[in-house]
């Protein structure tokens, strides 16, 4: 076993709880298979090693939170050009977000994600700052993975609509989404496999290379590659003839697709398991929640199912009012990225 797949195993347990129909290497409370004894080797798991490699796979994934955070009220896009008003250029954006946001009924906001080995100093963030005024937008994020200098900072607060925001590596592979879809592939050649990576992240997914130990009954000749991606079908087609489309255009036409799945709940940093309480009492029954909206919503899901009821024969006058969760003393999970944009 290789040092990174050791590390792939070592962070299962670093998942946050989630919930996924239809993958074959997953359990029933959506964590990966894999043996959670065994420590950590190096600093990086095989994903994070990944990811550092690839600036795209970091866009990609930080378009992903921000396109779940947004819930509908704006519209997310990946890797598009603005026209500069000053310098008369069209200027990359990394992630675009239009919608209805500080009381304005259609503003710009550009998110620039930088996947650097060292702190933002304030030259970068100045650069940016042009950008966003060059291209007219409201606001600007800068979304980096080891934080800012002091310098930096000060800049910061002098700009109105101006923020930095630290992801890193580690918090970002924690984010799967409740709707983030993913196909396992396999290949045949390490070559192919790189060809189909390269050409998934250039559509806007997340890629990693899978090991055959997560799988139950694995071909030791397979390459994997798990695709994912918090995902709304565009006009072209749904995850499976968009990621298959990319890969044969990318000149890998050998390769298997083994499953498909999506998240159905959890899948955010910020998710825990927490006791179901009766009328202030623990209960053995565990919600997968990081807020106390989402905590209301799966209580009335678990209510409309009966199971209700069928507590009120044994517990008198039983509501659903009495339904709860025990609390942990941090609740919620505080420092974690934005969980809404003002949108």
């Amino acid at each position: 076993m290789t040092c990174s797949e050791v590390c792939l195993r070592a962070m299962i347990r670093e998942f946050p709880p989630v919930s996924i129909l239809g993958h074959k290497t997953h359990t029933n409370t959506g964590l990966l298979l894999g043996d959670s004894t065994i420590a950590f080797p190096c600093a990086f798991c095989r994903y994070c090693e990944g990811m550092a490699k690839d600036y795209r796979d970091y866009e990609n994934g930080i378009a992903d939170v921000v396109e779940f955070l947004v819930r509908g009220r704006a519209t997310v896009s990946r890797d598009v050009y603005l026209q500069g008003h000053q310098s008369n250029n069209r200027r990359q954006i990394d992630v675009l977000v239009e919608g209805h946001q500080f009381g304005i009924n259609r503003t710009k906001l550009i998110i620039d994600c930088k996947n650097y080995a060292k702190a933002l100093d304030v030259n970068a963030v100045g650069t940016f700052a042009s950008m966003v005024q060059d291209v007219g937008a409201e606001a600007g994020w800068l979304v980096t993975t080891m934080g800012y200098s002091e310098a930096a900072a000060n800049f910061i607060e002098s700009r109105r609509g101006l923020r930095v925001h630290v992801m890193p590596l580690q918090e970002l592979l924690k984010w799967r989404p409740k709707g983030t879809r993913s196909v396992l592939y396999a290949f045949k050649s390490e070559s192919a496999r790189r060809l189909a990576t390269d050409a998934v992240r250039k559509k806007g997914f997340r890629a990693r290379a899978a090991s055959p130990g997560e799988l139950t009954d694995p071909d030791p000749t397979d390459l994997l590659l798990e695709v994912f991606r918090y995902y709304k079908p565009p006009e072209d087609g749904d995850i499976l003839a968009v990621t298959e489309k990319a890969i044969r255009d990318a000149g890998a036409n050998e390769f298997r697709n083994l499953s498909t799945s999506v998240v159905i709940g959890g899948g955010t940093p910020g998710h825990r398991w927490l006791p179901l309480t009766i009328k202030g009492h623990p209960t053995e029954i565990k919600l997968n929640v990081a807020n106390d909206a989402d905590a209301r919503e799966q209580i009335k899901e678990f209510a409309t199912h009966g199971i209700l009821k069928q507590l009120s024969l044994t517990i008198p006058d039983l509501t659903i009012d009495d339904l709860d969760i025990e609390r942990p003393d941090v609740w919620p999970v505080p420092g974690l990225f934005p969980e809404q944009l003002g949108l």
